[in-house]
């Protein structure tokens, strides 16, 4: 029988050196540990982490599209939270964020903007818990660890994953031990997210032990704040109560865009240096949503409607063109003093579909029902239809992305 308790002597233990690779994100979240995120229901707690699961995925993401993940790979998510569907939808909201302008591209020079590579994210999703702390499931998630080898394991909620009470830290005492045992093996970053307690001061439910056992325990709050003409928008801030290795400080606060048009949602960190472009993805949302429905505007027209200055607006619309969504080669009639009308140049929507909506529908066109000819067209909507790679796929003309060969690779 294999001896687990390894006894160092004090020049091994000197010997050891972890500051490098200490950090999955730095001075927030341990490469090899755990951390709880708690918030009270509607905070956007699971926003958050969510984000985090598609940035470690993605191999030049970052979380919220600014802060830098320090170890990249596969990523297990585990959540009873909604529907299979309602959770495929809210990570396609995250990966499609970053086909669109966001520092994250600005910063590395990469979004999710090829076909391939979004089908091979290695990004797994599990809707039913496993309880460790029983002796089947645990052995069953251990078999999950081997196989996909995760550099980030998310539970989302706690309580969805106790056969005991979370408030007795005996009873609870199965769970913490087990999930140690399996983090000291396979060494990944077991991130919780857990509810709050009801009150004016919440905190989070259950047992003490639980703060006292975590290596970063984290409370995410919503509040609102007005911008421009008296504008609500949503405010995620996020508090590091107590960091083992850190600084228990406020890791960041910024404000939540639900983009509704194209389907995705996006974050504005707060600055001391707050300006007019502070605000960059939700003018770019207004943008689109000025130009979605109509033949294009001018560059002045657009700045009106969204209530910026025209560098704002220049600077939005130019990003906007790089990411592919608008051109400035719209033909517009304009009112002229003397002769009735002129045609100005000015801008419009030229692409209605992110690459990540691309992708998913090629993805989804390769699981039609088959035909002798290829994938059913008639089991397709007209939407998907409109896009040319899927006629491509149709014709014959793409074939299958390739199986990953093997385990993932971890970052």
């Amino acid at each position: 029988m294999q001896n687990e308790h390894k006894i160092y002597d004090v020049k091994s233990l000197l010997a050891l050196d972890n500051k490098e690779n200490y950090w999955l994100i730095d001075n927030m979240l341990p490469a090899v540990g755990k951390a709880m995120v708690y918030g009270e229901p509607g905070c956007f707690k699971s926003t958050l982490v969510f984000d985090l699961a598609v940035a470690v995925a993605y191999p030049k993401g970052l979380l919220l599209r600014e802060f830098a993940i320090l170890k990249h790979g596969p990523v297990l998510l585990v959540s009873t939270e909604s529907s299979m569907y309602g959770n495929r939808d809210r990570l396609y909201k995250h990966m499609n964020s970053r086909s669109g302008y966001s520092r994250e591209k600005e910063l590395t020079g990469h979004g999710i903007n090829e076909l391939a590579p979004l089908s091979e994210l290695p990004l797994y999703f599990c809707h039913k818990p496993f309880f460790i702390d029983q002796d089947s499931d645990f052995k069953e998630f251990k078999e999950a660890l081997d196989m996909y080898r995760p550099r980030l394991v998310i539970y989302d909620p706690l309580d969805s994953f106790l056969s005991a009470d979370e408030n007795s830290a005996r009873e609870t005492k199965a769970f913490r031990r087990n999930a140690d045992r399996l983090i000291e093996e396979h060494e990944f970053c077991l991130v919780i997210i857990h509810h709050a307690t009801k009150g004016m001061a919440p905190t989070a439910r259950g047992s003490s032990a639980w703060k006292g056992w975590v290596d970063a325990h984290i409370h995410v709050t919503k509040s609102t704040r007005k911008i421009g003409d008296n504008r609500e928008v949503d405010v995620i801030t996020a508090v590091a109560e107590k960091q083992r290795e850190g600084q228990a400080k406020q890791l960041f606060q910024a404000d939540v865009i639900h983009d509704e048009v194209r389907h995705m949602v996006t974050f504005d960190l707060h600055t001391k240096q707050q300006d007019d472009l502070s605000n960059r993805s939700l003018r770019e949302y207004d943008v689109i949503r000025y130009l979605w429905d109509i033949p294009g505007a001018t560059q002045k027209e657009i700045s009106v409607a969204i209530k910026a200055s025209d560098r704002t607006s220049k600077a939005i619309l130019e990003s906007l063109k790089e990411d592919g969504y608008v051109d400035n080669h719209a033909d517009l009639q304009r009112g002229a003093r003397h002769d009735g009308s002129r045609n100005v140049q000015g801008w419009r929507i030229i692409n209605k579909h992110s690459m990540v909506d691309r992708a998913r529908s090629m993805i989804w066109a390769e699981h039609l029902p088959q035909t002798d000819s290829g994938p059913d067209p008639g089991a397709m909507t007209e939407e998907d239809l409109n896009f040319d790679f899927v006629k491509d796929i149709l014709c014959g003309k793409r074939g299958r992305s390739p199986e990953p060969a093997g385990a993932p690779e971890r970052g």
